[in-house]
């Protein structure tokens, strides 16, 4: 199997995963005095900022854009699907640790390869 190939497919199946996460209603997560929420969305699109600059191949400026802008779009897009199931909702700071999320994974997959 092509590893370009094996690389985007791991991608997809990430991608899967947030969708499944985010099908999950509010109300079935456990509730307790932390908010485990922004750690999990964290998580997620650091994996996600990973793995798609590592798709991308040779680090380039227009590949880390191109990764910003996907992952963010793709966050939006699972913040807006969220409105639609029950006890969950679009939040702009699910939204913010996203984007943090994937400018570390981004910066993780950097630091990796300087190694």
């Amino acid at each position: 199997m092509n590893k370009n190939f094996f690389k985007i497919f791991v991608v997809l199946i990430w991608l899967l995963v947030i969708f499944s996460l985010s099908s999950i209603p509010g109300n079935s997560y456990p509730s307790g005095s932390f908010d485990y929420g922004f750690i999990a969305h964290l998580v997620e699109y650091f994996v996600l900022g990973f793995l798609i600059v590592r798709a991308m191949g040779k680090y380039t400026f227009k590949k880390l854009l191109f990764t910003i802008i996907f992952c963010s779009l793709f966050a939006i897009f699972d913040e807006i699907y969220q409105s639609f199931i029950p006890f969950r909702n679009v939040s702009v700071l699910d939204w913010m640790f996203d984007m943090i999320g994937i400018l570390l994974g981004i910066a993780g997959f950097w630091f990796k390869k300087k190694i």
